[in-house]
């Protein structure tokens, strides 16, 4: 199971003697799930409900994988998803790179 969340820049983050401190029940920033469907810690009802626990922009993503959520299609999409937020680069010259394709 893995779950990002892009911290706002600056701190990201909430003293808990804030006044802001109640919004933590939302979160600032959008979050991306990439859950395993063959998750060897959590099943999948404790996987649902950690991502419905989570309010305001969320993506969740299921993949034919286990724990460590290795499937490539994950890190297509965890990149794609981080470009999209913070301009991460493509991973495609990471992929070539690795597959000896320069």
């Amino acid at each position: 199971m893995t779950a990002y969340l892009v911290v706002p820049a600056a701190t990201g983050r909430v003293p808990s003697a804030s006044p802001m401190s109640a919004r933590l029940r939302r979160p600032v920033a959008p979050l991306l799930f990439q859950f395993a469907n063959h998750e060897q810690l959590f099943d999948s009802k404790a996987m649902e409900r950690y991502a419905a626990a989570a309010t305001g922009a969320k993506t969740v993503k299921w993949y034919d994988d286990g724990h460590d959520v290795n499937d490539p299609q994950a890190l297509i999409d965890r990149a794609a998803w981080l470009k999209e937020r913070v301009g991460l680069r493509s991973v495609n010259e990471i992929f070539r790179k690795k597959l000896g394709k320069d």
